[in-house]
């Protein structure tokens, strides 16, 4: 018998052992999941005689079927059938306490099913950038993989740090991904907080430029230079997007508070996209100003004050962050 013609729930089957089970099973989680069939062992799930006969068959014969079985007690019905795509959670519902109990919630106990139901085939994977959001953490002012994450990726780079780079070197980044095509890049920017121009910011100030590097690649920039006396202004923050969700944004931008310190500096600004808002907001900054539609993206002003960003130095690559931040 052939089962491609099956609907995807066809072969999502959570198993459980009779009448009773399968009614609170009903009430408690299949709210929170629906795209599944519910079979019972005593044959009263599904309510539907042709297709509870049905699901039986693709049960015993399809090798690709994934079935979830929430009692230990359950499993002898399933000696015979094809497929190995099999999971128990007895152990894991389980509300006998033991040194690895977990107090689930049905939503939680859900996902979980949703999760193991999965069809591999119908997964998809962003192949140049497997890793989600949290897959690193912040630690010395280095970015790491989060251990859970090294349980679940393969060949992750084991640690990034920022360096300061050349004028150079950050310019080839900016001109080849963060503003393409554009001739008028220059190492600096005359304008002020405020919102003028100032090009005297040339003559008094010097710009300091980031990066982050893999395998001999930079990957990550970002630069910083004053525009006052005590202002300092975040500028070019550029990720490659297949090593984006691994913190370094983050990383550059600490390395840039880092130097606004250094040169007594007791405010940071910067004109962020809207998209990459959220990522200045995780060290402290927030956003000043309008929205404005420019030649390169959706801009606002954004500042965080460095008065209350407390830092004890241990060397360039290493410092331990304490986030006790006044707002602008």
């Amino acid at each position: 018998m052939l089962f491609e013609d099956l609907p995807a729930q066809y072969k999502k089957i959570v198993l459980v052992e009779n009448r009773f089970i399968a009614e609170v099973y009903m009430n408690e989680l299949y709210k929170h999941n629906v795209e599944l069939i519910l079979v019972s062992a005593d044959k009263t799930y599904p309510r539907h005689a042709q297709t509870r006969k049905r699901v039986w068959e693709c049960i015993q014969n399809d090798p690709e079927i994934q079935i979830v079985v929430l009692s230990r007690t359950s499993m002898k019905h399933l000696k015979h059938i094809e497929s190995t795509n099999v999971t128990l959670l007895h152990d894991l519902i389980n509300p006998k306490k033991t040194h690895y109990s977990l107090e689930l919630t049905p939503a939680q106990l859900a996902l979980i099913i949703h999760c193991n139901l999965l069809l591999q085939k119908q997964e998809k994977f962003n192949v140049s950038n497997p890793v989600g959001s949290g897959a690193y953490m912040i630690h010395n002012n280095t970015s790491i993989p989060h251990w859970r994450s090294l349980l679940i990726y393969e060949n992750l780079y084991p640690k990034y740090e920022v360096e300061k780079i050349t004028w150079r070197q950050c310019k080839e980044v900016w001109l080849r991904d963060l503003w393409k095509g554009r001739e008028d890049v220059k190492p600096m920017s005359s304008q002020t907080h405020d919102g003028e121009n100032d090009i005297s910011i040339y003559e008094q100030y010097e710009p300091t430029f980031f990066g982050v590097e893999e395998h001999g690649e930079i990957i990550a920039v970002n630069s910083g230079h004053k525009t006052s006396l005590k202002e300092y202004r975040s500028r070019g923050l550029w990720v490659q997007p297949n090593r984006r969700g691994r913190q370094l944004g983050k990383l550059l931008l600490q390395a840039t508070i880092k130097q606004a310190i250094d040169e007594h500096s007791n405010m940071v600004w910067t004109m962020p996209r809207n998209d990459s808002l959220y990522t200045y907001e995780t060290v402290g900054f927030e956003r000043t100003g309008d929205w404005i539609e420019q030649d390169y993206g959706v801009n606002c002003r954004a500042s965080v004050k460095t008065k209350h960003l407390k830092l004890f130095e241990k060397n360039w690559e290493k410092y331990d962050f304490i986030w006790k931040h006044e707002l602008m």
